[in-house]
């Protein structure tokens, strides 16, 4: 969770503001596409990471960070797409 919340205050520094508002804060058309570097850095994996350590880490991660659980549908999406991307890259 820390570092899903590092990655997105130093990539988007009023995630927190725009989360409380609206499900997709404004600019995301800006975002960088999702790669390798960036879905691990967004799950908080390593390079050397499987993919059952990928799904382990979705699960955590989406425990607390699913709309339904206090968390954004911003952040949910983000998580997902780490994940999809790791799973269909490794």
């Amino acid at each position: 969770l820390q570092v899903l919340e590092a990655y997105l205050d130093r990539m988007h520094s009023d995630w927190r503001e725009a989360a409380q508002y609206e499900d997709e804060p404004a600019g995301t058309s800006e975002e960088p596409a999702m790669n390798h570097q960036l879905a691990l850095e967004i799950l908080g994996l390593s390079e050397d990471a499987d993919k059952d350590e990928v799904v382990k880490a979705h699960r955590k991660l989406m425990q607390r960070m699913h709309p339904d659980r206090g968390g954004t549908e911003y952040l949910a999406k983000k998580i997902n797409a780490a994940r999809d991307y790791l799973v269909e890259h490794l």
